[in-house]
């Protein structure tokens, strides 16, 4: 869940078909009465490892499969291999990393667990970057134009791909913001005094560090009052009223996320508005930024952006051959 979590709406769960093969002396299944819960050894290895994994399966890049001809002990080579189980007697005490020939099949022993960790990582952002180099050398997107001033029309060589304008540009200023180091800010000279609930006004105080990480300048006038003194300047246009009452309302008791909410909120306000009109340059604009996100088909929030109609199904509903 924690890789899905900005590409899945609330209230919605991935799923996973999960094996690992752990030596059963590292396996505690007594923590649980019902057994639905185990404990083992090397727990942040194995989280770490399937969690850059699934990173790698759902990033923006074309997946190219290595043929393994020969058992190898090498875990650039074994790195793009389908399945991993993550010990076997032969491995268990060694550095060494086995490849099954004939069921693709990795075999890591716990010494050689984080080395084969780096190399996946190491292999999934070589893949990344092939990616987004290979998109500047690309023809621009043939854009037909918009429909109801809300969705970009784009004639690809599958069929009518409709890309949502807002969530497009919002997945990218998303990504941006993650990546910046240090956010831009607006000092703003006037500010309305924004009145906060107790329990909201106490949150706020904890967490000043994290709305100052991503731009937010925030003052307490008062007990249950505050002003903003800076903003993104990415939302600079944007009413700091309208700002906090969308990050404290949706953080629905989960403190945990709200670092999370804050960055959804300044992607949302900072990209642009269905029912906006844009010109060519625009529309082209959002869909080049777009298609250099890592993960380009959802929102932040989990709604999907894009949609293709494939030629053949509007050829076929038109009685064309092709």
């Amino acid at each position: 869940d924690t890789a899905y979590k900005n590409l899945t709406a609330n209230g919605k769960y991935p799923f996973v078909v999960l094996n690992l093969q752990i030596p059963t002396s590292d396996v505690d299944v007594n923590v649980h009465p019902t057994k639905k819960e185990v404990r083992y050894k090397n727990t942040n290895q194995v989280f770490n490892f399937i969690y850059t994994s699934i990173q790698g399966g759902l990033s923006n890049y074309v997946e190219r499969q290595v043929e393994v001809k020969e058992p190898v002990q090498q875990a650039e080579q074994a790195a793009p291999s389908k399945i991993v189980n993550f010990f076997d007697k032969r491995a268990e005490k060694s550095q060494d990393i086995i490849v099954e020939r004939f069921e693709d099949t990795v075999y890591v022993g716990n010494s050689g667990m984080q080395n084969l960790q780096k190399e996946v990582q190491k292999f999934v952002e070589q893949q990344q970057m092939i990616e987004i180099e290979d998109i500047p050398k690309q023809p621009e997107d043939n854009i037909i134009g918009q429909y109801k001033n809300t969705y970009i029309l784009i004639e690809t060589d599958e069929g009518l791909e409709i890309v949502d304008q807002h969530i497009a540009e919002e997945r990218y200023k998303y990504e941006k913001l993650l990546d910046e180091k240090k956010v831009v800010s607006q000092m703003l000279f006037l500010s309305d005094k924004i009145p906060v609930s107790s329990s909201q006004a106490q949150l706020i105080k904890e967490n000043l560090d994290k709305f100052e990480k991503y731009g937010y300048g925030i003052e307490f006038t008062g007990e249950n009052e505050i002003v903003f003194r800076k903003i993104p300047q990415l939302i600079s246009k944007t009413d700091p009223k309208e700002i906090l009452s969308d990050i404290l309302n949706n953080i629905e008791g989960d403190i945990s996320g709200l670092e999370e909410q804050i960055l959804k909120t300044t992607a949302c306000k900072a990209s642009v508005k269905a029912g906006q009109k844009l010109s060519t340059w625009q529309m082209q604009e959002i869909i080049k930024n777009w298609r250099t996100t890592k993960m380009p088909y959802t929102c932040p929030h989990g709604r999907p952006i894009t949609h293709t109609i494939a030629h053949k199904d509007i050829a076929a509903f038109f009685a064309r051959a092709k």
